[in-house]
């Protein structure tokens, strides 16, 4: 998971390219939920903003980073995700075994976050599989949870453990995860940090989703046997711009990639042999395609 760069304006414009209304008729559905104190309407228009923030996210899923095809392409298979649930929030129950995170994540609501909606700010394109199957009704908090639209000191104040990853509202989610190899695990070694970058990763399922291990496994692969080539000398032009544009966040799963970057910058042996236990993977992958728990690395 990285951060995405947000331009309010640019935003805004791509949104009304689709409809020159869309905000207006925000406002309008808002002012009845307030009025209403729930989210009610038999039919929704927050999806047509949904090419503007694939656009805005680089065709990636915010979560899991996983890629997308094109905007227009992606409607099917992606979801615009409300980062606060719309209506009603689930209590969500952590997964067996010890978790540096406590068991309680905030009470249930019945109503929810009505009121946002239609707020941008709450909006990211995600995946089917990271909304639905995972993140679905449920908005983790350390703190209590704010059932006031007016009250926005309560909504500060409700400590989320799950990190909005467009603009700079809340963490940068590379300050919270990091990988080794292909294995996410927190930058903190302890304290509410740790915990937040604990969660995300068993919340997402970042971990336990074998696709996601061998794309980033892939990414590794490619951009490794560039610098590869670079350093032993025998680099092609290609090689050259795949090192120059290592960070670029356009690259599916960049936040693995620039870890493992900077496991080469610090220890290039130990770079290289996650680069080979990659490679080792994928051909294994390749020889028994129900080959599971594919994660390489270190937790």
């Amino acid at each position: 998971m990285i951060r995405h760069a947000l331009d309010p304006d640019q935003l805004r414009t791509d949104i009304e390219k689709q409809d020159a209304r869309w905000f207006a008729k925000a406002a309008t559905r808002t002012r009845k939920f307030v009025r209403l104190g729930a989210f009610d309407e038999n039919s929704s228009i927050w999806s047509t903003a949904k090419p503007a923030f694939m656009l805005l996210q680089q065709n990636k899923c915010a979560f899991c980073e996983r890629p997308f095809t094109g905007p227009e392409e992606s409607r099917i298979e992606m979801d615009l995700e409300h980062y606060r649930p719309k209506s009603a929030v689930a209590m969500w129950k952590p997964p067996a075994g010890v978790r540096p995170y406590p068991s309680l994540t905030g009470d249930a609501s019945a109503t929810g976050y009505y009121w946002l909606a239609y707020q941008t700010g709450n909006y990211a394109a995600a995946c089917k599989i990271c909304n639905s199957d995972h993140k679905g009704a449920y908005f983790p908090i350390a703190g209590t949870r704010c059932g006031d639209p007016d009250d926005a000191a309560a909504l500060a104040a409700e400590q989320p453990y799950l990190v909005y990853p467009i603009g700079t509202s809340d963490e940068d989610p590379e300050d919270l995860i990091t990988f080794t190899g292909t294995v996410a695990h927190p930058v903190a070694a302890d304290g509410p940090r740790h915990a937040r970058g604990a969660l995300i990763i068993d919340f997402f399922g970042l971990n336990t989703r074998d696709q996601l291990h061998i794309q980033r496994a892939e990414i590794i692969e490619r951009f490794g046997k560039a610098l590869i080539a670079v350093a032993d000398g025998h680099a092609e032009a290609a090689d050259h711009s795949y090192v120059a544009q290592i960070r670029n966040p356009i690259i599916p799963h960049a936040a693995c990639l620039r870890a493992f970057k900077r496991l080469w910058d610090e220890d290039q042996q130990g770079a290289r042999r996650l680069f080979d236990a990659c490679r080792n993977m994928l051909a294994t992958r390749l020889l028994d395609p129900t080959a599971a728990g594919l994660g390489v690395g270190i937790p």
